[in-house]
């Protein structure tokens, strides 16, 4: 992994730490809504593969796909926590609130 690699590495995460931030501030918040908390919860699920990905220097497609992103990972011998699994449930709140589009997508 080359200087750069390593500084994107430390950007996502530190992304995702934010987005996780923002969707425990929403779930105390009385502002708070799913969509909101989904969608940060989203993407740092998203971030945090992606970070994944690039500190073992595989390529991955523009998506927001948790499942394809936790394929892509696996596929490349890599174990991933059951929690990651089992969070493809929040990819529609990425791809909803970002396109406002309602529609069952991989």
């Amino acid at each position: 992994m080359n200087a750069a690699e390593k500084e994107l590495v430390q950007t996502l995460l530190k992304k995702a730490e934010t987005d996780l931030l923002n969707a425990a501030i929403l779930r105390d918040s009385t502002q708070g809504n799913p969509e909101g908390i989904g969608f940060h919860v989203q993407q740092a699920v998203e971030k945090s593969l992606k970070a994944i990905l690039v500190f073992y220097v595989i390529d991955y497609p523009r998506t927001h796909s948790i499942a394809g992103l936790a394929q892509l990972v696996n596929d490349n011998n890599i174990h991933l926590p059951a929690a990651f699994l089992d969070s493809n449930r929040y990819t529609s709140y990425a791809r909803d609130l970002r396109y406002d589009v309602r529609r069952d997508w991989p």
